[in-house]
């Protein structure tokens, strides 16, 4: 409620237990009746409504100028109409007392039971008092607080968050739908916050006869925690800052009725009573706003190295999301110094959507917990973290991080679909389901059509899912005008994002799970891969691709493999490669067994283009080697290789890549000469020390922060000043690769952002 909408009205009805021998005739005229003194309230202990570090949500105690009307008073056990009273209104004085308004409540109808007085059948029987009280008001609405009598004699009365009438308001000067916003703080929460109260078992106050009726809150309270853990990688953590979160489409209007000690959503049945009562200014029963939760402390609380930021809100008590359609979401906006440039801010706006119904109880908490935990990855705008799971008690629910540890990986199993499975539906599919029109979605509704609308991958079963989609020969068929095209073979032309971090193995040592690889070579990946700078740990197995296509752009890849053999195929990325990858890098061991085979740390071979990638890491193998492409007649530039290379008898080694073909190119490329002695240099890839790979001179300054090439005096090996001249040298839109960079590790090779 708004503080703009009537006093406080107080319902309070009372029905006295009393003993069979006074009779059902009672009444005041025979001297079976107690006059009660005075009638007084107080609200209850609400501990739902606390919340940590001692707020109290909505009103914790009446004050001057607040109202109960009392709409019934009756015995508890066989009730005597003599001793029924409705509707009486009492207000709260300066002092804390209550005073009557004789000018309320049926009894002044009936002067002979002198509407001045109330009456206990007597002071000892149990009574049932039931009570309400909306909040205080500056002004009267006429649009609020609406009754009208049901043809079973009761009174429903109709309420809503905010102005009902009030569709679109202003802010930051243009027009917006309007939205519920609590952001004030606790006396924005106050003007909302409607008491009930219920009692079947009252008896006088000791003592006397006083009557003391104890309120508790008829909407539904939540609580929104943000918790910030591992968001940056980076102690930009601690500087993170969490606003403007919105519970998305949430309903406005409720109802309650004289005789219900608690408020209730609205059902399509209130429809003809609310066009009636509200007649032309267009209320509908099924009203939807944003809600803006408030939030008491705007620096949020420090958790260790970590930040929590805690919102609360009032909400109409309902169940929302028993349909897909219909699921909670809500957005926040996070904000903290650029790891990269710590003098700017990064400003995000996030989305999470509940997979699952959750339900908000009339007086009672429900409290969702956000878990931001992405070590060492920057979450880029439009992330949507859709993936949760619901974990329901009571009156509390919690959001949580599917699993981003990958357990299995066989589709026999069934617990892996691909979109040509029959039970790949919107419910059931692990990732990506057929529509009724032959298109492909992914289980957020995402197209894959786009930058901006692309199949996302947020947990491991997801990715495992991708790679079987390849190995099947991905494709879409669209029907159109009656006939069938099939389109985006292998996912060409389509977008796919990784929006996790992925653990292969349950441990540093564990080599349990082998990784099958995405796609293979009869079905190698042909669409587009923006990686998102999320780290791929612990890969055993195949390459994270089998193969990539000539039409593939694979970029922002992050793969940590394990101490063990790792990666056993011939690249660290991919097998072979035939489209563009850039901005990656693969750290790890690459072994494999086949002397006539090539082995590279970031690709087997090269027909394409690798483009500012990085391997960190041996190669061991009965083979040749190179520390990027085992094979390169394509273009490789602005990368570098550290590690050693074990290759067979009579074989050969590189230390960026083994040339084949007159069209084989690679500028600036470097490799650690420290570990290696490359027994072919015709690469022209130039070997510098460990010592001076791991210093800032070998990284220089970022490509965005200089104004020309003779900002590189004095870096004559700087790897962003390889980057810088690659970028200048192209024609075709490189907005991709601009905002890529290597940054300076200390004591460490430079890693790419």
């Amino acid at each position: 409620m708004k503080y703009w909408h009537i006093p406080f009205i107080f319902v309070l009805l009372l029905m006295s237990s009393c003993s069979e021998d006074s009779g059902d005739n009672s009444s005041p005229e025979n001297g079976g009746a107690v006059e009660i003194s005075s009638v007084s309230a107080r609200i209850g202990e609400a501990s739902t409504r606390a919340s940590v570090g001692g707020i109290y949500i909505g009103r914790d105690a009446f004050v001057a100028g607040d109202r109960m009307t009392l709409t019934d008073i009756r015995r508890t056990i066989k009730p005597i109409p003599a001793f029924n009273y409705s509707d009486m209104a009492f207000d709260c004085g300066e002092e804390g007392g209550w005073t009557r308004d004789l000018n309320t409540g049926s009894t002044e109808e009936k002067p002979d039971l002198h509407p001045e007085r109330i009456y206990w059948s007597d002071a000892h029987s149990e009574h049932t008092f039931i009570g309400y009280s909306v909040p205080q008001q500056l002004a009267e609405n006429a649009f609020d607080w609406m009754s009208r009598a049901t043809d079973d004699g009761k009174t429903v009365f109709y309420g809503s968050l905010g102005d009902p009438t009030v569709t679109t308001m202003t802010q930051d000067d243009a027009e917006v739908a309007a939205f519920i916003d609590y952001t004030a703080g606790n006396d924005a929460l106050k003007g909302e916050d409607i008491l009930f109260a219920y009692h079947d078992d009252m008896v006088s106050v000791s003592g006397g006869s006083e009557a003391l009726v104890t309120f508790q809150h008829g909407l539904a309270n939540v609580k929104v925690v943000v918790n910030i853990s591992g968001y940056t990688g980076s102690q930009a953590d601690i500087q993170t800052r969490v606003s403007d979160l919105r519970l998305c489409g949430m309903h406005t209007m409720y109802k309650w009725t004289k005789n219900n000690g608690s408020a209730t959503s609205l059902t399509a049945d209130d429809k003809t009573a609310l066009d009636a009562l509200y007649r032309d200014n267009n209320v509908s029963y099924a009203q939807k706003k944003d809600i803006r939760l408030w939030l008491p402390d705007s620096e949020g609380t420090d958790v260790g190295s970590n930040r929590r930021f805690t919102f609360h809100g009032i909400v109409v008590p309902e169940t929302i999301g028993e349909t897909v359609a219909d699921r909670l979401t809500m957005q926040f906006t996070a904000r903290y110094p650029n790891p990269i440039r710590p003098s700017e801010d990064v400003i995000y706006t996030y989305s999470a959507t509940m997979p699952g119904a959750v339900t908000f109880y009339a007086g009672k908490t429900t409290t969702i917990n956000i878990n931001l935990n992405h070590k060492d990855e920057l979450i880029t705008i439009g992330a949507e973290y859709n993936d949760w799971e619901f974990t329901d008690t009571p009156d509390q629910g919690s959001l949580k991080k599917k699993s981003t540890f990958l357990s299995y990986n066989s589709k026999a199993e069934g617990r892996i679909t691909t979109h040509n499975d029959a039970k790949a539906t919107i419910d059931d599919a692990t990732w990506l389901y057929k529509k009724t029109d032959g298109s492909v979605v992914d289980i957020y509704g995402h197209s894959g059509n786009s930058f901006d609308d692309p199949y996302t991958i947020t947990c491991a079963e997801e990715l495992l899912s991708f790679a079987y989609e390849v190995k099947e020969g991905f494709s879409e068929t669209r029907q159109d005008y009656g006939t069938s095209t099939t389109e985006h073979v292998n996912f060409k032309g389509k977008h796919v994002k990784l929006d996790a971090d992925i653990v292969m193995q349950r441990s540093v040592t564990a080599d349990d799970i082998t990784w099958a690889g995405i796609g293979d070579a009869a079905h190698p990946f042909d669409g587009r891969f923006d990686g998102g700078m999320r780290a791929i740990s612990f890969l055993q197995g195949s390459p994270f691709f089998a193969a990539l296509g000539q039409n593939s752009h694979v970029t922002q890849i992050r793969i940590v493999s394990t101490a063990g053999e790792g990666v056993t195929g011939t690249g660290g990325i991919t097998g072979s490669n035939a489209g563009t990858i850039c901005a990656s890098s693969f750290n790890g061991t690459v072994t494999h067994t086949g002397s006539a085979d090539f082995v590279g740390g970031i690709a087997g071979s090269n027909t394409g283009s690798i483009v500012a990638c990085c391997h960190v890491g041996d190669i061991v193998t009965d083979g040749n080697a190179a520390g990027i492409s085992g094979q390169n007649s394509g273009y490789i530039v602005a990368s570098y290789s550290a590690g050693r290379l074990t290759i067979g008898d009579g074989c050969s080694s590189s230390g960026v890549a083994r040339q084949v073909g007159d069209a084989a190119r690679v500028d600036s490329c470097y490799y650690d000469n420290t570990l290696l002695s490359p027994t072919d240099n015709s690469d022209n890839a130039t070997g510098l020390t460990t010592n001076y790979m791991q210093r800032y001179i070998f990284v220089g300054p970022k490509p965005s922060e200089v104004s020309g090439i003779d900002d590189y005096e004095g870096y004559p090996y700087a790897m962003n000043r390889a980057l810088y001249i690659w970028i200048k040298d192209q024609t075709e839109d490189n907005s991709h690769i601009k905002n890529n960079f290597f940054s300076y590790q200390p004591g460490a090779y430079p890693k790419v952002e």
